[in-house]
């Protein structure tokens, strides 16, 4: 269970809705994971009326169950699993001993998380009482009121919520006279004015919505857009409705794939097929023209016009997706996969299909490359609630496993949405953890915490693969080593540290120390470990040999313990310098000092040494990896198959299990030092190892 610390504190309605959650558990009348996910939905909901601004972590279900239990602890007087809050014992005495002041704080909240919102009835109203331009950027040009409104304090919250006279025109009168927000939107100034005096004129209509006065005078709607935008329905006069259906009639039995209405070819074709048919048409080609395009749909240069079938079936199709559970689809998806019924209706391209689906399917959202079901969210917002949707039952999920189960969204936007999302983990090739099932404790967040905090005060860095990880291996056991610190780090520690690689840094400014000795180093032919120490106090205020240390190792090549060259300066021949290292290293890993003879490795424009062995296995083996607690110069370190996937900690408990050193930490901290394992001889993690080794021993 995630717990995530950082969160906004809860009130006191807040509180009492969870305080009567846990009363409907006691119940036992419907399942607790239902009640929580209600709680969870409610609680969002009353923060987004209020108009705050909310992440996927507020108030989540992981969050609310964790709270539950806190909740059980002060109704029953004593701590269960999580302790009492001050705040919830506090409404558990209201609760006991004013019954009246906690019903009067429950339909409070209740009345919070209810706020009647009018935008869905708004926006179906205005698509009956408003052109399709003025319509497509409604919502659009209703948010800039919303936003102004919030900032300035006129609102709490949706603008929809508000339909009151005196709020509504207070909140114009504003924006009328708030130049900065008339240059920002100078362009679309008089479309932003036509549709808050639409919602006016909405909400004075439905004088039957709470707070409603009947005193707001009527709006006209007209159209005050500059351009006409590139998909759209023209609303012209027709000659007479026997014309129009006589250009209907043509459009439909001649141009399936459109008519283009800009070309004068096509137009007096046009007048051949109403000729033939004995149809009587508009006398001037602009005429014509305007006609043509009144009659149908026009999609970029073209007028499209289908049968009278095609609004009932296109919806009918949608429908059919969405009773599957999906919320969002991708136009290239539902053309592939419906493709029969497209080719049937010469529905042939994502832009065609976007415009029918905008102008016959109700009750939906249209982004550029998909629609949702309901209110507008990012295609990450999108993309993320369906992932969730149908994951499993388990901590994991395959990527290919999650694309099958949503047909509807391409594999790539998978892809690109999970592998840019904080709330996924990467676990392994093509396999990422939902960061609401990583488990883990309060006390073990602490420790962690605690830990890195001490270290950093310490050496002003922290590695990640130090932290002490209590019982979380353990408890997540589905989860890779890599997927288990990254999600530690996300769940403890993302708030207050910088993570660069593996080192956990307190202030952004020394993160980027290393960055900056890069850009400095770049370029050299050769240089000293001791001229980039001397970089790194003079960009930090403080000696950091780690920092000078990664710079170099990523940039430059070691040749010896105080001399670093230029990557031009080598030239390994990879494959045969992994083959020489092949017959050192016959049981996955070895000491860095274990190789004892360079005598067979192939000349590569330098000395073979440690050092140099050091650089080889840290950026250009393709078979074997370094391994080091930090970058030292005592050739402390292990040589390790890449494909060998084991932690410095765990290798150093296999080598101890191999051994016969006592398992004592006071003995295998020197035994590990002498034999060139380690670069010191006391380590955090060496009672943990020495356990690990004796498991070992008993199980071999």
């Amino acid at each position: 269970m995630t717990i995530n610390t950082r969160q906004p504190q809860w009130n006191i309605y807040e509180a009492a809705v969870l305080l009567d959650a846990y009363i409907e558990t006691l119940k036992k009348e419907q399942p607790k994971s239902h009640i929580i996910k209600d709680v969870s939905v409610a609680l969002r909901q009353m923060a987004v009326n209020q108009g705050l601004i909310i992440d996927d972590v507020f108030r989540n279900e992981n969050g609310i169950s964790y709270q539950l239990q806190s909740m059980e602890s002060a109704y029953k007087g004593v701590k269960v699993y999580v302790p009492a809050t001050k705040l919830f014992n506090e409404v558990v005495s209201i609760y006991h001993e004013d019954r009246d002041r906690f019903d009067s704080l429950l339909k409070e909240a209740k009345r919070m998380i209810c706020q009647h919102d009018n935008k869905a009835a708004f926006l179906d109203w205005a698509s009956s009482v408003m052109t399709e331009k003025q319509h497509k950027w409604l919502e659009d040009n209703m948010l800039h009121v919303e936003q102004y409104a919030i900032a300035k304090g006129l609102i709490r919250g949706s603008i929809y919520t508000t339909t009151d006279n005196t709020t509504l025109l207070a909140v114009k009168k504003a924006i009328s006279k708030n130049k900065l927000f008339q240059i920002k939107y100078r362009r679309i100034l008089k479309n932003i004015f036509d549709a808050f005096d639409a919602y006016i004129q909405f909400c004075s209509e439905h004088s039957s919505l709470e707070g409603v006065s009947n005193s707001v005078p009527s709006v006209s709607i007209r159209d005050t857009s500059e351009t006409v935008p590139t998909q759209t329905d023209y609303v012209v006069e027709v000659g007479s409705s026997g014309e129009k259906d006589g250009i209907q009639r043509i459009l439909v039995e001649r141009y399936q794939y459109g008519f283009r209405y800009d070309s004068l070819r096509e137009l007096m074709r046009f007048r051949q097929f109403a000729e033939a048919l004995g149809i009587t048409l508009p006398e001037s080609d602009e005429q014509l023209r305007d006609a043509i395009m009144a009659s149908g749909t026009v999609i970029e240069d073209k007028v499209f016009c289908k049968s009278d079938d095609l609004p009932i079936e296109l919806q009918n199709l949608v429908d059919e997706v969405f009773a599957t559970g999906a919320n969002t689809i991708y136009y290239e998806s539902l053309l592939q996969a419906k493709a029969d019924w497209m080719d049937a209706h010469t529905i042939t391209s994502e832009s065609i299909l976007k415009e029918y689906l905008r102008k016959h399917v109700k009750g939906c959202s249209f982004a550029k490359k998909f629609m949702i079901k309901g209110s507008k969210k990012t295609e990450k917002q999108a993309v993320t609630e369906e992932i969730k949707r149908v994951w499993g039952n388990g901590q994991t999920e395959n990527v290919n496993v999650l694309s099958e189960r949503l047909p509807y969204i391409p594999l790539g936007n998978i892809w690109r949405v999970i592998s840019g999302n904080d709330l996924f983990v990467l676990s392994s090739e093509g396999v990422y953890l939902l960061l609401d099932r990583f488990i883990i404790s309060q006390d073990e967040i602490e420790d962690i915490l605690d830990y890195v905090d001490a270290v950093c005060k310490e050496k002003s860095f922290c590695s990640l693969a130090d932290i002490p990880l209590g019982d979380i291996e353990e408890n997540n056991y589905e989860l890779s080593k890599l997927a288990i610190y990254n999600a530690a780090y996300r769940v403890a520690l993302a708030s207050e540290y910088h993570l660069n690689g593996k080192i956990l840094t307190k202030d952004k400014p020394e993160l980027d120390a290393v960055l900056l000795l890069k850009q400095d180093i770049r370029g050299l032919s050769e240089c000293s470990f001791d001229e980039v120490s001397e970089k790194v106090i003079e960009l930090t205020g403080g000696t950091n040999r780690q920092y000078a240390f990664q710079a170099l190792y990523d940039e430059m090549v070691r040749v010896d313990k105080n001399r670093f060259v230029s990557n031009k300066a080598v030239n390994f021949d990879i494959d045969e310098i992994d083959k020489v290292l092949a017959t050192f290293i016959t049981d996955h890993f070895v000491a860095i000092r274990d190789i004892t003879t360079f005598a067979m490795f192939p000349i590569c424009g330098q000395n073979w040494n440690h050092y140099l062995l050091e650089s080889f296995c840290y950026k250009y083996s393709r078979r074997f990896s370094l391994h080091v607690i930090h970058f030292n110069d005592k050739n402390a370190g292990i040589i390790a198959e890449k494909d060998y996937n084991k932690s410095y900690a765990e290798m150093l408990a296999i080598q101890l299990a191999r051994s016969d050193v006592e398992l004592k930490p006071e003995i295998i901290g020197p035994y590990l030092f002498n034999t060139g394992y380690m670069a010191k001889s006391k380590y955090a993690k060496l009672d943990e190892i020495a356990q690990q080794a004796k498991e070992l021993r008993k199980e071999g």
